[in-house]
């Protein structure tokens, strides 16, 4: 099991500094500080009964960078493809790193693309895979067909060995812990169990972030390690999100991803 993100460097960081020396990288390997990160994806797009034609590819940079771009393609030698934001990333706390956000719709229905995601500029990430969502003909053609999804909520980062509590009142428990859940995940996607989940709120309990760290302010550090802890699932099926009143960046980050009633037909 690969496991991204421990600490406040996560491991992709980690080893992508292996390949940078004084700003000096190794071609095609992108700088600590535009390097992607937090790779995610949700289902975009609709067709005329509502249906979902794509992919929101969402992911984070330290800086900001050239042009948001998602290079796909049919076969992992071949991103032939590209698709590239109208917008510039964002960056909703100043100093707190950029968020881009590219969709890429009319794919083909129950099909599985390769990507990788940044800009011609500063380099891309390390290739990834998804499958779009099967056609509703293709559903009700085939009996046994199953497109199946996680549904789970309230889940922290870690557990108390890794973050221990300093302050733990007002319900706040001095023992816990989301690995489990994240292990499960985990176990459920190397078997094929699910293709794609809907988190219900309460992501990484990033507003706990202070019990933590009473002094300073860690809620971005800690809302961008659980998603580099996430990565290896997220990058790979579309990770939805049921919005909720949140702070900080949290809720504007999410709010493109969030399910719109037209999905519930799946």
């Amino acid at each position: 099991m690969r496991l991204f993100g421990f600490g406040t460097v996560p491991m992709m960081t980690r080893q992508l500094l292996l390949f940078c020396v004084a700003g000096i990288c190794v071609a095609g390997i992108p700088p600590f500080h535009t390097a992607p990160r937090q790779v995610h994806l949700a289902l975009a797009g609709a067709d005329a009964h509502g249906h979902p034609t794509g992919m929101n590819v969402a992911w984070f940079t330290a800086h900001a960078t050239g042009a948001s771009t998602v290079a796909f393609g049919l076969k992992p030698d071949a991103l032939t493809s590209n698709a590239t934001s109208s917008s510039a990333a964002v960056e909703y706390l100043k100093g707190e790193g950029f968020h881009h956000n590219v969709r890429v719709v009319g794919l083909a229905p129950g099909t599985q693309y390769h990507y990788k995601v940044g800009s011609a500029a500063d380099g891309f990430s390390k290739r990834f895979t998804f499958k779009t969502a099967p056609s509703p003909a293709a559903m009700a053609a085939d009996p046994a067909a199953e497109y199946n999804v996680a549904v789970f909520g309230d889940m922290g980062y870690l557990d108390s060995t890794a973050r221990p509590m300093v302050i733990a009142t007002a319900g706040l428990v001095k023992e816990w812990s989301a690995t489990v859940s994240r292990v499960r995940l985990e176990t459920l996607k190397d078997a094929g169990a699910y293709d794609w989940a809907w988190h219900l709120g309460d992501i990484g309990y990033t507003d706990d972030a202070f019990a933590h760290h009473p002094v300073g302010f860690f809620y971005e550090s800690v809302y961008n390690d659980y998603m580099n802890w996430l990565q290896n699932l997220t990058a790979g099926f579309p990770y939805m999100v049921l919005t909720c009143a949140s702070r900080s960046s949290t809720y504007y980050r999410l709010t493109p991803y969030s399910l719109p009633p037209s999905l519930l037909y799946l």
